[in-house]
């Protein structure tokens, strides 16, 4: 999803958003969707949400395409931690009440669920 990346002395980190990336139900990948997933993430209680909350002050999205991470502390670790959950950027319409389908912008999705573990991929988009 990200373009570019890169940091602004050391207690703040950007991310560049790709232009016309679009999530699987059509909306925008913009600054707003990513700070809106994070923010259900941490309010969720999603695993390291509590590690998130603890090192990232505040998220500015001062652009579209745009988003700012304010840490609390100099800190390395946002690179890694944004490539596990509170990275995972899923649009707004993935949670429904206490309904949530994951909706993302990645290349597969989410097919169908059988009641097992097992979850059938849709067909490939082209």
């Amino acid at each position: 999803m990200g373009a570019a990346t890169h940091r602004t002395p050391v207690r703040s980190w950007t991310l560049e958003l790709r232009d016309g990336v679009k999530f699987s139900d059509g909306t925008p990948v913009d600054s707003a969707a990513v700070s809106a997933s994070l923010n259900r993430y941490v309010t969720n209680k999603g695993p390291q949400s509590s590690l998130y909350a603890s090192k990232v002050a505040s998220v500015d999205t001062p652009d579209a395409s745009t988003v700012v991470f304010n840490l609390v502390d100099p800190w390395t670790g946002i690179e890694s931690l944004l490539s596990t959950g509170p990275g995972m950027i899923v649009a707004a319409s993935a949670q429904q009440g206490e309904q949530f389908t994951p909706i993302g912008a990645g290349a597969s999705g989410v097919g169908a669920r059988d009641g097992s573990r097992r979850i059938r991929q849709p067909a490939q988009r082209r």
